[in-house]
């Protein structure tokens, strides 16, 4: 008698354990798609944000050109540099990408 009520409490617990584990494995599933609609929508707005300042650097890069010597506000300048913060932008997008690459390669 004392062995199967053991046995019971094991089979519970097993039982048990195995309903813990489903549970934990979809949470982790629901918590791994949230994760990459997120990433989703963080490059998506990256890539927005990237090609919004790109068209801006072009219109300023225009506007320079375009201008007259002699004009008022008219200054000497010498080429146009590329901004650091154009150099970071692009080790953030490598940055994400080997981290999706990452992602895929673990999933």
């Amino acid at each position: 008698m004392y062995f199967f009520c053991i046995l019971k409490t094991l089979e519970e617990t097993v039982t048990c354990l195995k309903k813990c584990k489903r549970d934990t494995e979809k949470k982790l599933k629901e918590a791994s798609i949230e994760s990459e609609q997120i990433t989703a929508n963080l490059e998506e707005a990256h890539h927005w944000f990237k090609s919004k300042f790109d068209s801006l650097q072009r219109e300023l890069a225009k506007n320079r050109q375009q201008r007259i010597p002699g004009e008022q506000g008219y200054e000497e300048e010498e080429s146009p540099m590329k901004l650091p913060s154009q150099a970071c932008l692009k080790r953030w997008e490598t940055k994400q990408h080997l981290k999706f690459i990452a992602r895929k390669y673990l999933s």
